[in-house]
C-alpha cells in the first residue's frame, strides 16, 4: 500500500509535467475551492466535536468554579430558538457521586437531543437568564417534558448566557447558550457573569472561534 510520501511524490510529479498554462489553472482551481466545509447542527456533529468542545467546557467549568457547565448550539439554517445539546462537563465531586450511583454521563444521554427547554428560549430571545429551582415560579415555567438532570444532581442554580459571534458578513448572531450550574446562588455572580461572557461572546477564549471555525451556526441576527 502506498504511503503518504509516496502520493506526495506521485503529485509532484503529475504537476511537474504540467504546461505553465496547465499550472496556472490549477492554482487558480485550488484558490476557488471552498474551505472545508462546516459541520451542520446536528446531523453533522461528530464525536470529535463533542470531545473538543467538552475539553473546551471543562476549562469554563473550571473557571468559574461551577458544579456543571452545559452548552447548547441552535440548529442551522434556523432562526427560532431550535436547540441541540453539545456538550456536559461536571466537576471531580459530582462525577464521583454519579459513578457510586451507576448512573451514565449526562453528556451521553443528551448529546445531538433536541428537547425542547424554556431555559433555552428565555436565555436565546434575552441574553442571559437564571434559573434558580428552589424558586416556585421558575420551577412552573418549566415544560413538562424536561428531563430536569441538573436539579437531580444537585444543581439548583443555572447562570445561562446567550452565545454570539460574528457571521462572514460582521453581523452579530446569537447562536446558542452556556450555562454553569451551582449548588446554589454563588456569592461572585458578577465574576461568573463576566467569564461566561468572556468564553461565550469573544474570541479571547477559544470557544467562539471552535465553533464558528467547525459548524455552520443557526440563529438570528441580533
Amino acid at each position: 500500500m502506498p504511503t503518504d510520501e509516496d502520493t506526495k511524490r506521485l503529485l509532484v510529479g503529475v504537476i511537474e509535467k504540467l504546461s505553465l498554462r496547465d499550472r496556472q489553472a490549477l492554482l487558480e482551481m485550488a484558490y476557488q475551492m471552498p474551505a472545508k466545509t462546516r459541520a451542520k447542527i446536528p446531523g453533522q456533529i461528530s464525536l470529535t466535536h463533542y470531545a473538543e468542545i467538552n475539553k473546551l467546557l471543562l476549562e469554563v467549568l473550571s473557571d468559574t468554579n461551577a458544579m456543571q457547565v452545559v452548552a447548547r448550539l441552535n440548529e442551522t439554517g434556523k432562526e427560532e430558538p431550535a436547540p441541540v445539546f453539545v456538550g456536559w462537563v461536571e466537576d471531580d465531586k459530582r462525577a464521583r457521586v454519579r459513578i457510586q450511583a451507576n448512573d451514565s454521563h449526562p453528556a451521553l444521554l443528551r448529546a445531538g437531543d433536541r428537547d425542547s427547554s424554556t431555559t433555552y428560549e428565555r436565555c436565546f430571545c434575552d441574553g442571559i437568564v437564571e434559573r434558580d429551582w428552589m424558586n416556585p415560579d421558575h420551577v412552573q415555567q418549566r415544560k413538562s417534558i424536561e428531563l430536569c438532570l441538573s436539579q437531580k444532581a444537585g444543581v439548583n442554580y443555572l447562570r445561562v448566557i446567550r452565545i454570539e459571534v460574528d457571521d462572514e458578513a460582521n453581523n452579530r448572531r446569537g447562536v446558542g447558550v452556556l450555562g454553569a450550574g451551582f449548588a446554589e446562588r454563588p456569592d461572585d455572580l458578577n465574576k461568573v457573569d463576566t467569564i461566561l461572557r468572556l468564553w461565550a461572546q469573544s474570541d479571547k477564549r477559544n470557544l467562539v472561534p471552535y465553533l464558528t471555525k467547525n459548524f455552520e451556526l443557526g440563529g438570528p441576527v441580533l
